[in-house]
């Protein structure tokens, strides 16, 4: 799970850490890495180079699969996700594949089981997923999980916690308006859902409606 506008890290192994982060003008994709649990890093790596500036402006997120497949995904500047993999612990980077076409943002991500990752996103103050059975390398608009929808609902910063070895129990977090934090159980993924469980009012919120 992961989603930020600034920066990414993800451990590659025990001692193993990798940072994609951006630079002021947000055009540029730099990373660092530790192989040392933090108590040293490697000089500054140049990943990638947007169009300009604000090119990399909203979400990333850098995901490590149970096969050590690394995933990168990120808002465009033109609010496209896309997706690059690594399979040498983000030594080289494979290909762009677009996955939406459309505004999005709150990127999170799960996998359910090898091979099967869900990206979970918010469009239009809604819950939209996308499913890979290639580990990443194509994209369907097929559901595992169907997300909760209520109506009257903004729906941000979604995500799915799962609870079950089969993957039919799961969890789903997210935010309204950014301010109240909800969670919602399924047993059956997704096809019903609880009554929502209010967890906070962080009190920071604003109504966008997006």
């Amino acid at each position: 799970m992961c989603s930020s506008d600034l920066l990414t890290p993800v451990l590659i192994s025990d001692n193993e850490i990798l940072v994609f982060y951006k630079n002021a003008t947000k055009d540029t994709i730099f990373s660092r890495r530790t192989t040392n649990s933090g108590q040293s890093w490697s000089n500054q790596k140049f990943e990638q180079a947007g169009e300009g500036i604000n090119s990399f402006y909203y979400d990333m997120c850098l995901f490590k699969t149970s096969t050590g497949r690394l995933l990168f995904f990120y808002v465009s500047a033109d609010f496209e996700i896309r997706c690059y993999f690594s399979d040498d612990n983000g030594i080289s980077w494979i290909g762009e594949t677009q996955i939406t076409s459309s505004i999005t943002f709150d990127l999170s991500v799960i996998e359910v089981e090898p091979n099967k990752i869900i990206l979970s996103f918010s469009r239009g103050s809604r819950w939209f997923t996308r499913l890979s059975t290639d580990n990443g390398e194509t994209w369907t608009e097929d559901t595992y999980y169907k997300p909760p929808s209520r109506i009257g609902w903004q729906y941000r910063n979604p995500n799915f916690i799962k609870l079950s070895v089969s993957g039919d129990s799961v969890l789903a977090i997210y935010s309204s308006s950014y301010s109240i934090i909800y969670s919602q159980l399924s047993t059956d993924r997704g096809n019903t859902w609880s009554d929502s469980t209010r967890i906070i009012d962080t009190g920071i919120g604003f109504d966008w409606n997006f």
